[in-house]
């Protein structure tokens, strides 16, 4: 745990200064030169700027040690240039904070959730397949040619995974710091706490009771936390997007439009990059790029699209690195033709795979492919446990509620209304994704951004009509409630990893260290000399077995070169033997 924590200060200290940094960038745009973001949001933006930087370096190699050593270096010259302005910054937050007690109280019990869920040990049946396989060929080779030949899931190349190559401390001597979920779940919380003392300051905004509805669901969201799991940062960054959204309908300046614009393209760019089923997030950077450009912030437009480019950029450079595809796992924009290239039919088999077990588990794909609506759905809510039912149902009615308030502030307000454009942004990203996630892969966990999303924008909504009428002292006992009930399930779910006080007894300096395979077996493989694992009465899993490793050999795979770095692909005379 001590561990833990020296390294939540090394990923904090590195992530806030570049995303400081990227705000300074556009400070010309803005008539307010406040430089204060928020904690959160600034961390935020440093993901992305070291993710984008990390994704052109591993055109070249491994982000490791070298990597680490280049981007320490960069944050010490950028803390020194722009010392005085990050002294103030820290004065502001330290002014924020001072005296609030509560908060402060909170923050710290949110690092201690943080914490357990950082040091319990991860029986993910994903990480063992692929996260933890694909953080270490990220961190020793960077982007290898070919790689989803070896494993198909190594090419859904999430950024969210690269990150987690960046800030791998194993050349230390240590396999165990693959905790950014837990770190980005502590950022949000302390976001969702400002949204708590603008509420106890009396600011009952729609946008503020959906930061304190970040604080509720961890316990909905626990299996998302432990592993490297790239469905945690889609949710909640799903959520953020979903909220700046709705503070600029609410808080509409010139200056905020901008800021929260930069903000919402940037990220969502980032997200994107992160898994591409939320590729939808496109509509509205587009909706908002209109609205700028009717407004004339045509260089604003420019320059962050320019900005924006280069996550999603240098993202798909390594798509079309790893797998020879632009969009993996969609075979669209099918225009290169490199050695490497993983065959078509074995991309399209993962797609069917993916869409099938998100429908209807254990059958055939292409059988569930061809079902109608009529003939899968009913299977499809046979297997939804009483939890993702009951989501399901508070989604579906908070659809049609939001439906019914906007159709009445149309008609009551017009088509014209600043506030209304905004929040029919908001009605169009959510029924785009969520038309899409149930038309193509319904798993509720794929659509849980969306699914908390629309629900907490209506209940936001309700509960703001009625705390409004409410005496002040009667809102903060209502919320400070709703928080208690939120800790009591969030305790509960806390002991299903590992015992509380297993913790302090076990973990107190180190978190557990990452799964190692089980029947493991060395073997020749045409030209390669690998490892290969099936476990006996398990899924099988590589976890952290030496690189190369695979659950399957394919008898075409060979590989490019003398090296691992140059990659793999399948030998001409045996394709027709594709499996």
């Amino acid at each position: 745990m001590a561990l833990l924590i020296l390294h939540f200060v090394y990923v904090l200290a590195i992530t806030f200064i570049v995303g400081f940094s990227l705000i300074n960038l556009f400070k010309i745009f803005f008539v307010d030169q406040s430089e204060n973001y928020g904690f959160s949001i600034t961390c935020f933006l440093g993901f992305v700027g070291v993710s984008t930087v990390a994704s052109f370096w591993s055109l070249f190699g491994g982000v490791s040690s070298a990597f680490q050593a280049f981007l320490l270096i960069a944050a010490l010259f950028l803390y020194v240039r722009h010392f005085k302005a990050v002294r103030r910054i820290f004065k502001s937050y330290y002014t924020e904070l001072n005296r609030q007690f509560l908060l402060i109280a909170l923050g710290i019990i949110y690092l201690g959730i943080g914490l357990y869920f950082g040091v319990a040990p991860s029986g993910y049946s994903d990480d063992g397949l692929y996260y933890v396989q694909t953080v270490k060929w990220a961190s020793e080779y960077g982007a290898v040619p070919g790689l989803a030949n070896l494993e198909i899931r190594l090419g859904f190349n999430s950024t969210w995974h690269l990150l987690h190559s960046v800030f791998d401390l194993r050349f230390l001597g240590h396999n165990y710091y693959l905790d950014l979920n837990w770190i980005l779940l502590v950022l949000f919380s302390w976001w969702g706490l400002i949204g708590l003392k603008r509420i106890f300051n009396g600011q009952i905004q729609i946008s503020n009771l959906m930061r304190i509805g970040m604080l509720f669901p961890i316990f909905l969201i626990r299996d998302f936390i432990v592993p490297a799991s790239p469905d945690l940062p889609v949710i909640l960054f799903y959520w953020l997007l979903i909220t700046l959204l709705v503070e600029l309908a609410e808080n509409y300046s010139e200056d905020s439009f901008k800021r929260k614009s930069v903000i919402f393209v940037w990220l969502a760019v980032f997200l994107v990059t992160v898994k591409v089923s939320a590729i939808l997030l496109f509509i509205p950077i587009l909706l908002l790029a209109v609205i700028h450009v009717r407004a004339r912030n045509t260089q604003l437009v420019f320059l962050t699209g320019v900005v924006g480019i280069f996550p999603f950029l240098g993202w798909a450079i390594r798509n079309l690195i790893i797998s020879g595809w632009v969009l993996f796992p969609s075979t669209s924009f099918n225009f290169f033709a490199f050695d490497w290239k993983v065959p078509t039919e074995w991309v399209e088999q993962q797609v069917c795979w993916i869409e099938s077990s998100a429908k209807v588990r254990g059958a055939p794909c292409k059988d569930v492919i061809a079902m109608s609506y009529s003939e899968w759905i009913p299977k499809w809510w046979a297997e939804q446990t009483e939890t993702q039912k009951m989501l399901l149902y508070l989604a579906a009615i908070s659809l049609v509620v939001f439906l019914i308030w906007r159709i009445a502030e149309l008609v009551k307000k017009g088509v014209k209304s600043r506030e209304g454009q905004y929040f029919n942004i908001v009605g169009i990203t959510l029924i785009t994704t969520l038309a899409f996630w149930f038309v193509s892969a319904p798993d509720v966990r794929f659509g849980l951004g969306a699914i908390l999303g629309v629900s907490f924008v209506v209940l936001a909504l309700l509960l703001s009509k009625g705390l409004k009428r409410m005496p002040l002292s009667l809102t903060k006992a209502f919320v400070l409630l709703l928080l208690l009930v939120s800790f009591y399930k969030t305790y509960q779910s806390l002991n299903y990893y590992v015992g509380v006080r297993e913790v302090f007894k076990t973990y107190l300096f180190t978190p557990s260290k990452i799964n190692e395979p089980i029947n493991i077996v060395e073997t020749r493989h045409n030209n390669i000399e690998m490892i290969y694992t099936r476990d006996e009465g398990s899924k099988p899993s590589c976890w952290d077995a030496p690189l190369p490793c695979t659950i399957y050999l394919r008898a075409p795979l060979e590989m490019r070169g003398d090296n691992l770095g140059q990659g793999f692909r399948m030998a001409e005379e045996q394709k027709d033997n594709i499996e």
